[in-house]
């Protein structure tokens, strides 16, 4: 979420930005300010994306939870119980990070998106 709405400056980054009384700079904003800035109630409930999901939940008892980390499992449980067919549209919406090279030699928490998103357009 942070990599799709923050780094690139989405209307959702704007927003954020707004609800501060934009006094943030977003492009000196980091992940791990982000994160720690939704201790602010004001600010953890102003957005979908990064709201408790728990309050989109319709029912009070569903029968199984899948985490989108473990999402090829999800898919195959789902069939497996249910025949349900799941389509996965992160490429079509590009929202998902198979175009990008992994990058596990330092922490990036505290980078800048700015500096983020020099990254993000290198591949």
């Amino acid at each position: 979420m942070f990599l799709d709405k923050f780094v690139a400056k989405e209307p959702d980054a704007w927003q954020y930005r707004d609800v501060l009384s934009r006094k943030v700079d977003l492009d000196n904003l980091s992940f791990h300010d982000f994160v720690l800035s939704l201790k602010n109630t004001a600010i953890l409930n102003s957005n979908i994306h990064w709201r408790p999901q728990v309050d989109f939940l319709i029912y009070k008892k569903y029968s199984e939870y899948f985490s989108l980390e473990n999402f090829p499992q999800a898919v195959t449980r789902l069939k497996e119980k249910k025949d349900f067919n799941v389509v996965d549209a992160r490429e079509l919406t590009e929202h998902g990070t198979h175009k990008y090279q992994t990058i596990n030699d330092q922490c990036y928490a505290d980078m800048p998106a700015f500096d983020i998103a020099v990254l993000k357009r290198s591949g």
